[in-house]
């Protein structure tokens, strides 16, 4: 169950290797142990609530995830199709939401495979990782 904690690194190291001529490595450690800490208050305080903890991953993963595309999707909105996101945030806003809990659904994680998902994820958050790195 070590996915969201990998994508928290893969989040602040990515940017850091693809600017490493611009950006000091010494740079990173903050933003690294702030996100590291707020994916262990976020995955505590899920398996606090629902006493599971692939589904506390597994949300958790999905919070940290959400949280960082966000401001990629509305970019994205405003570059590819002309949209206009400062008058149209709160309908954002609501779609994400109705998406993040849509996919946090207990019934829709068990469809990815519960339990089972944590070893893919793991994998594949590794190997994600080790891209990044290589």
């Amino acid at each position: 169950m070590i996915y969201p904690f990998l994508f928290v690194i893969y989040v602040v190291l990515q940017p850091l290797i693809n600017n490493l001529g611009e950006i000091d490595p010494s740079q990173a450690i903050r933003p690294l142990l702030v996100l590291l800490l707020v994916a262990i208050l976020i995955f505590f305080a899920c398996y606090w609530l629902f006493k599971n903890w692939h589904y506390a991953g597994y949300l958790g993963f999905l919070v940290l995830v959400f949280v960082s595309l966000y401001g990629h999707s509305t970019r994205v909105l405003q570059d590819s199709f002309s949209f206009d996101v400062g008058e149209h945030r709160l309908i954002l806003l609501v779609i994400w939401s109705g998406l993040f809990l849509i996919l946090g659904l207990k019934k829709i994680w068990s469809r990815f495979g519960g339990a089972g998902a944590t070893r893919a994820l793991n994998i594949y958050m590794g190997i994600l990782l080790l891209i990044g790195i290589i």
